[in-house]
């Protein structure tokens, strides 16, 4: 799983980081704006957008101040194209986890298989691009 960032433009305030799966069947891109990221997961068989939502962090909660324990963020799911299913509302919390940002993330998932390989495959993946130094995460 190599890592390939792209070189915007002079003046382009849009990053650009890539990278495949271990077993090369799916590609994920990772789109840095300002303002938020956005996410595209897709089968290199085919470059479909699918579905796409996004996931807001929830400013105000997840934190009981009443005691010790940090419930974690909270993130609002918005389907923007596509059915709300639960398998993508399970997909993208688990997945926004792993970016851990104050910014918004839009996600586009056109994988048919929501089987745990590939989700951890892909859970994996995000990590690995979201903890490079060079990542879109260092806005």
């Amino acid at each position: 799983m190599d890592v390939e960032t792209l070189k915007p433009e002079p003046g382009f305030p849009v990053k650009k980081t890539s990278m495949k799966t271990a077993d090369g069947k799916i590609m994920i891109n990772v789109f840095g704006y300002t303002d938020r990221f956005f996410v595209m997961i897709y089968s290199v068989d085919s470059a479909a957008l699918g579905s796409i939502f996004e996931m807001t962090k929830e400013t105000g909660c997840g934190v009981d101040l009443d005691s010790d324990n940090n419930l974690g963020a909270i993130y609002k799911f918005t389907i923007r194209f596509g059915a709300e299913t639960p398998e993508l509302l399970l997909i993208g919390r688990h997945l926004v986890s792993k970016i851990n940002s104050d910014k918004p993330v839009v996600f586009s998932w056109s994988i048919k298989d929501f089987s745990k390989d590939v989700l951890k495959s892909v859970s994996d993946c995000i990590e690995k691009l979201f903890q490079q130094p060079s990542s879109t995460s260092s806005y």
